[in-house]
């Protein structure tokens, strides 16, 4: 099928009319608007093809896309709508949403820059942290985020979730390139190494962009009151911790993140791990797994993390992680690299991983804190 003004749809929910075709979408896609059979008017994205021998790819994130979507209910995510497939054809039809990208309000290709003010950069932030805690509960990392990927109306929604990564079901390359976007994705993505903290330093890029009108790789600085005086001292410690290019500096949950800018404190801290977008106290051995009995449950339909994968525990104020006979191995960021432990002494900062592979990372990770 080639989608031309007037072609229908028929989804697993219902028809769609294509009206226009609207724009290609980072290389990966072309993005259709269309119509309901009652008036809904939709956007559809079908895969682009080219002559390169990525088709499979762009074919398969497609896929990814449209299934992580599927699962996904926050009033500041884009909503998944419906599908299409047929062979090699497929097309994912999501809500469309109205407004402008944050990255055209505030710096249009043609005109001039208009900062937010300090109030609304705040509101939208908060926003964008409470969606971002939202995927991290379920195990999602956006990858991505940027003002291009969020529109504004009167609230905001996260877009283009193409480069997710849930799990396993997205590759850490594209071709030989790692996934990430120069000047807006953290540090670390260059190197092919993603955590729950990625999208947090991504979230303190947007943030200095909506304070100053332009993205901090433009300078020598990660401060936006270097550049926007009018910035508080506050705010911009707050976006200097998100942006710092070592992970176990910036804020390890949105939720942090959310405190600190609503001037929360977190009270007296006791030694913890933070996974899945929640901070776990060690009082008692801690059991990570994918099914009951364990303390911390891991989304997993694929099975990669066995039942009872491994233990977090605390002997004489020291505190260790064990593999329980995993089948998919445990491990702990060393130099660098993810290497399989059976029994390891925790220190603080240390990142952790339950299943680990070289093309796909991995599976989920926590950070321990003493």
């Amino acid at each position: 099928m080639v989608l031309t003004n007037g072609a229908v749809i028929n989804g697993f929910r219902g028809n769609y009319t294509i009206e226009k075709k609207e724009s290609h979408t980072g290389g990966m896609g072309i993005i259709h608007i269309g119509r309901s059979r009652n008036g809904q008017v939709v956007v559809v994205k079908e895969p682009l093809k080219r002559p390169d021998g990525n088709d499979a790819i762009r074919l398969e994130k497609l896929k990814v896309e449209a299934q992580i979507l599927a699962d996904l209910d926050h009033k500041n995510i884009v909503k998944y709508i419906d599908e299409y497939e047929s062979g090699k054809i497929f097309y994912l039809i999501i809500e469309f949403v109205p407004g402008e990208q944050l990255k055209e309000l505030v710096n249009p290709s043609h005109g001039v820059k208009k900062p937010f003010s300090e109030d609304e950069t705040i509101f939208l932030s908060l926003n964008l942290l409470d969606a971002v805690k939202y995927l991290h509960e379920r195990n999602i990392i956006h990858r991505d985020i940027k003002p291009q990927n969020i529109m504004k109306n009167r609230d905001i929604k996260l877009i283009d979730f193409g480069t997710a990564k849930s799990g396993y079901t997205q590759l850490l390359t594209y071709g030989h390139t790692q996934i990430y976007t120069p000047g807006w994705s953290a540090p670390e993505q260059e190197k092919g190494f993603v955590t729950p903290a990625s999208d947090i330093y991504a979230i303190g890029n947007t943030m200095f962009f909506l304070l100053t009108g332009d993205e901090p790789s433009k300078y020598q600085t990660t401060n936006p009151r270097d550049i926007n005086p009018r910035a508080s001292k506050y705010i911009s410690e707050i976006v200097k911790k998100a942006l710092n290019t070592d992970t176990s500096k910036r804020y390890q949950l949105a939720d942090d993140m959310i405190r600190a800018i609503e001037r929360k404190s977190h009270g007296a801290r006791a030694p913890s791990i933070e996974c899945l977008g929640k901070r776990y106290y060690i009082k008692k051995p801690i059991v990570i797994g994918r099914r009951h009995p364990s303390d911390i449950i891991i989304p997993d339909l694929g099975r990669f993390i066995s039942k009872r994968h491994a233990t977090i525990y605390g002997d004489s104020g020291r505190f260790w992680i064990e593999d329980m006979g995993s089948i998919n191995g445990t491990y702990v960021k060393k130099n660098g690299t993810f290497q399989r432990i059976d029994k390891y002494e925790l220190r603080n900062n240390d990142v952790i991983a339950l299943c680990y592979n070289p093309n796909s990372g991995a599976y989920t990770t926590f950070t321990f804190n003493s």
